[in-house]
């Protein structure tokens, strides 16, 4: 039988989870944060900010590689949310909608071709 403390989860994050936590911040606080202000005061949607968390892999971090994401375990998909919510709510209800709501619908209930189509960067046209 194993010690009650073998059985228990673990809940530090991995030297990987920090780094991803560290470049989401930083990357959140250069790219993103200048432009919040602005956005706001003339009701504009970002998406020049969202283009930016595409080269990143931000912006699809549960999607497949295959299907165009970066794939990451849910614990580092929150820390990427939990980031770019502290810059910006509405560039991290982007991330948590496309991942939660609607790709991962496609992923589980699509056909091939609209998983495919998980692929398009944001602004694309269909």
């Amino acid at each position: 039988m194993s010690a009650p403390l073998d059985r228990m989860m673990d809940f530090d994050l991995s030297d990987e989870q920090r780094l991803v936590r560290r470049t989401v911040r930083e990357f959140a606080e250069k790219e993103i944060l200048p432009h919040v202000e602005a956005y706001e005061r003339e009701a504009r949607y970002p998406i020049e900010l969202i283009r930016k968390l595409v080269p990143q892999g931000y912006i699809a971090p549960l999607i497949p590689e295959a299907y165009g994401g970066s794939f990451v375990d849910v614990m580092t998909y929150g820390l990427i949310c939990e980031e770019l919510a502290r810059v910006d709510w509405v560039v991290a209800s982007v991330v948590s909608v496309s991942n939660s709501l609607v790709s991962r619908s496609i992923l589980g209930f699509g056909s091939e071709a609209q998983k495919q189509g998980c692929r398009r960067s944001p602004g694309a046209s269909a």
